[in-house]
């Protein structure tokens, strides 16, 4: 699932148009709609009120994939014995 899917997907879940959306967020329903069809990506100052508008994190918007959120990513060290 791509960032624009994503977008679509929990904008949808929380009965929001792209307009309504855009408002939120104080951008066009043009560039909501270009995020939307994979044309462009938010700016990356944007994120933290683009996952709070949606009511998630900025984590599940970017997760490349469909894996689950909730696991650790391996791929990472874990900082708790240093």
């Amino acid at each position: 699932m791509t960032i624009g899917e994503r977008i679509a997907y929990f904008r949808q879940k929380r009965g929001l148009t792209q307009a309504a959306l855009s408002e939120l967020l104080g951008v066009s329903d043009k560039a909501v709609s270009k995020w939307e069809r994979g044309a462009s990506r938010p700016e990356v100052t944007i994120l933290s009120d683009l996952a709070s508008a949606l009511g998630v994190t900025a984590d599940e918007l970017i997760r490349d994939g469909d894996e689950p959120i909730d696991e650790p990513d391996s791929r990472f060290i874990s900082l708790e014995k240093y």
